[in-house]
């Protein structure tokens, strides 16, 4: 005698529901969590100031170059913070200053892998690297 269709196709979810659950058990106990603590190798590299931009008329942007292992690249100090400066708060920076990018890849842990950060204290070349 053949089975009806409908037994086919309950067959078949039920085969399905097994596979499910047998899958999802390997991983009970075992998920990872975000967080918690991690390790990480930090490296301080020179950020100097390049240039001043403007963003429209009230909000302006520094420009900065950085040296990292002997590569040169541009990036804005928007880029690094997500804020811009009024015209009145550039007078303290000048062409020329140079600060620090610190730069933070992960060892062991489930943090974020990679932490980029710009640090608005001068660099000096015996700062960590």
């Amino acid at each position: 005698m053949k089975p009806s269709l409908n037994r086919k196709w309950l067959g078949l979810i039920a085969l399905m529901g097994i596979c499910f659950t047998l899958s999802y058990c390997q991983y009970l106990g075992k998920q990872v969590v975000d967080g918690g603590h991690c390790n990480y190798t930090t490296k301080i590299y020179p950020a100097k100031i390049v240039a001043f931009t403007t963003y429209d008329s009230i909000h302006w942007d520094l420009v900065f170059e950085r040296n990292r292992d002997n590569l040169i690249d541009s990036f804005t100090y928007s880029y690094a913070t997500k804020n811009y400066f009024l015209k009145e708060e550039l007078s303290k920076y000048k062409i020329g200053n140079t600060y620090q990018w610190k730069e933070m890849n992960i060892i062991d842990g489930h943090c974020n892998p990679h932490v980029n950060s710009l640090i608005m204290q001068p660099y000096q070349s015996n700062n960590l690297k």
